[in-house]
């Protein structure tokens, strides 16, 4: 984080800066610089807007910094947003950048409402060009590819891209929103189809699941095989309309309005029946990698549902035993299912695929019997020397109800 004010009481981010005291910091250059691997900030206290997630922070955060450059560099793998130039940045430029792989947004010029007004305070004349944005908010859903707040004016934004059409929203749980469960308000002609909502359950209390005016037929969305259910009524309103005009106009034509029979809702217990985990994986020599699914309630010890571990020459082991060698430097599949609620029996079972190789399948592993929920998955490095492992296409859905 780049401060320019003097006074170390004042300067304490996020509290607002309202200091007249400054000295600036100007004429700095990033150029060819690769940011990753920030964290993002969970914790219940902090602060968070679900309107454009302007509370977060960039892996770059920048206040009262002028006429500097950030440029050809990558920004990737973050946990909250890319750049932030704060209150009194001014006549910089970010340009040339690429920024994916986001828990946040992009670029951010200023927060929220400014502490104060005056012009010598703004965020103000700064540039933000020829940037590619793309595969953001991953953690904080209301991110920007390009914010502009409060104190910001005078800024230019020119020849970014950003993916705002061709998303895919499938296998997940959209539940307890205190309005609707899904809130769409684009108008935009897109030039292709703007997003695909598929084999999702949308749950609630109220009557209307569908919020916002982007829900028309000629929407340019689609929707199909997901699930309905409102508490309050067995015919939700689907913006305005019945589910049947809903289906006549061509979306969910293979959906339903039927009770998903969750584990328990009302605490929040939604997985039932046969889970499905699955996930790519490099192993490279050296690496001790333990992949485990467990029973974990609040305050108590956990009960260890499917646990499989790669060791450092290879060995995959599960089940007390060793199943086959992972080669070391290539992909491979890796499949866990196992039951749980009333269909949990204490076995799983796992598919592992080699490259070139049709898949090796294992039944009747044993897992504890008393592991009956699923609330806890990790995957975790147990080497005693610096390794690298990789983790692609993580996957955890409902394989059957």
């Amino acid at each position: 984080m780049l401060n320019s004010y003097n006074d170390p009481e004042e300067a304490q981010y996020p509290k607002p800066l309202v200091s007249a005291r400054r000295c600036g910091v100007e004429r700095l250059t990033f150029r060819g610089l690769s940011f990753q691997h920030t964290d993002a900030n969970l914790a219940p206290d902090y602060p968070h807007s679900v309107q454009g997630a302007h509370t977060q922070s960039g892996a770059l955060v920048a206040t009262g910094m002028r006429d500097s450059r950030i440029e050809d560099c990558v920004f990737t793998r973050l946990g909250e947003h890319g750049v932030s130039l704060r209150e009194y940045c001014h006549s910089n430029v970010v340009r040339h950048c690429r920024f994916h792989d986001l828990g946040g947004g992009g670029v951010y010029l200023s927060e929220g409402a400014p502490a104060r007004r005056d012009d010598a305070y703004l965020t103000a004349h700064n540039t933000v060009d020829n940037k590619f944005i793309h595969d953001g908010g991953h953690i904080f859903r209301a991110a920007c590819g390009v914010f502009l707040g409060g104190s910001a004016s005078y800024n230019t934004i020119t020849h970014n891209h950003s993916y705002p059409w061709g998303n895919i929203v499938s296998n997940n749980i959209f539940a307890f929103s205190q309005d609707a469960e899904l809130i769409r308000n684009t108008e935009m002609n897109y030039e292709t189809q703007h997003v695909a909502l598929v084999r999702n359950i949308v749950y609630g209390p109220a009557a209307h699941l569908l919020g916002g005016s982007g829900w028309k037929k000629d929407g340019n969305f689609s929707a199909d095989r997901n699930l309905y259910w409102s508490t309050a009524t067995n015919a939700p309103d689907f913006a305005g309309r019945s589910f049947a005009t809903w289906q006549a106009e061509g979306f969910d034509r293979n959906g339903r309005v039927a009770d998903p029979l969750f584990l328990d809702a009302d605490s929040r217990e939604f997985p039932q029946g046969r889970l499905r985990g699955a996930f790519d994986l490099r192993h490279e020599t050296g690496a001790v990698l333990s992949y485990e699914w467990r029973d974990w309630p609040a305050g108590q010890s956990y009960q260890s549902g499917p646990n499989l571990r790669v060791n450092a020459d290879g060995a995959l082991m599960a089940g007390g035993r060793r199943l086959l060698n992972v080669p070391a430097g290539q992909w491979v599949r890796v499949e866990v299912a196992c039951g749980t609620g009333v269909q949990a029996d204490a076995t799983w079972r796992l598919a592992v695929t080699l490259p070139g190789q049709p898949p090796r399948r294992f039944e009747g592993l044993p897992c504890g019997a008393a592991f009956k929920r699923l609330n806890w998955v990790g995957f975790i490095s147990l080497a005693t020397a610096e390794t690298v492992f990789y983790l692609d296409n993580v996957e955890l859905v409902t394989e059957q109800r």
